[in-house]
């Protein structure tokens, strides 16, 4: 069924709130890492804590926390809108889910940061005493992990409530008729069409989807702005690989990576199998290469967990049947 200029914006409008949203939950559950009693008075003329009398303590992290954690409840609440009550539970659970994963990811990277003596030494030797003041921060990871995870089960508790509610569903459908022949729907009579029938997109897939577009657009922005940092160059030239290879690695990636989400929304499994192989081998290679690998372990995980959704059964019979319907369509 064809879906109305109408309802397109108004879902695409409702993906961008529940992106802003997965961010801003995702600050919060970074700033409830924070550690305030690490942090020491800031010298003569530094800028970071210039607005406050004092540096801030763990108690007033938290209060950040709770004031980003409202704002994100209500940017979600407004995404839910738009994009549809009647999949309140899964949109809500996506976004929780994927917030959580934000700033658990987040919450690492910045531990990893603060615990690099390498990339401390690049940042002070690019502007001294730039990380006295980048320094005075301290990450508690118990609060924040503590934070990240209650986030996470609750995403994971709305899934499952969605997709085994749908699955007892599907199951009170076929029942055995008197003569002990089964009496199938239209939902039992194919295995690929009971689990994705015709234009029923996994919300997984929708979520995924989007996720790597909007990734793939910040990419694109950090790498050019790469090409003009001096700290970014200093580390490309750590690596054995040219750093002319590497802006062509970077911008190849881009566009692998930006034509699979897009064909991942319209049933392409090709492009489900080229994103996951691409994605898997440029983890693989950064990690060899990288002078920093402990930056990318957080990035590998979520890839893990992301190529873990995109081959569930229901999502492999999605791309199976979408597939099979696009190539009748065009024969």
């Amino acid at each position: 069924m064809a879906i109305s200029f109408g309802m397109l914006v108004r879902k695409i409008v409702g993906v961008l709130f529940l992106i802003l949203a997965g961010m801003t939950v995702g600050t919060a559950v970074l700033q409830t890492g924070f550690d305030g009693s690490g942090l020491q008075a800031p010298p003569q003329g530094a800028d970071l804590f210039r607005a406050v009398r004092e540096p801030p303590s763990r108690g007033d992290f938290l209060a950040m926390a709770a004031i980003t954690l409202a704002v994100g409840a209500v940017l979600s609440l407004i995404g839910v809108a738009f994009f549809g009550f009647r999949k309140w539970r899964p949109t809500l659970g996506w976004t929780l889910a994927g917030s959580a994963a934000y700033g658990l990811v987040a919450l690492l990277s910045f531990y990893s940061i603060l615990n690099s003596p390498t990339f401390l030494e690049q940042m002070e030797a690019r502007t001294p005493g730039s990380t006295r003041a980048f320094t005075q921060f301290s990450i508690d990871l118990v609060p924040g992990l503590l934070s990240g995870g209650l986030i996470l089960l609750a995403g994971l508790a709305l899934l499952w409530l969605e997709y085994s509610r749908k699955g007892r569903s599907r199951g009170r459908i076929s029942r055995p008729g008197p003569a002990g022949i089964e009496e199938s729907s239209a939902w039992s009579e194919s295995p690929g069409k009971a689990a994705t029938p015709a234009g029923n997109r996994p919300t997984s897939v929708t979520v995924i989807s989007w996720y790597i577009l909007v990734s793939c657009v910040l990419a694109l922005g950090a790498g050019i702005w790469g090409i003009f940092d001096p700290f970014t160059q200093d580390l490309m030239k750590k690596t054995p690989i040219p750093i002319p290879v590497q802006y062509v690695m970077m911008f190849a990636g881009f566009l692998v990576s930006t034509l699979c989400g897009i064909e991942m929304l319209r049933g392409r499994g090709w492009a489900r199998s080229f994103w996951v192989a691409w994605t898997g081998v440029s983890m693989v290679v950064g990690l060899v290469i990288s002078p920093m690998p402990e930056f990318l372990i957080s990035g590998a995980v979520l890839f893990l967990v992301v190529a873990f959704f995109l081959y569930r059964p229901k999502v492999s019979t999605y791309f199976r049947v979408a597939g099979a319907k696009t190539s009748g369509n065009g024969s």
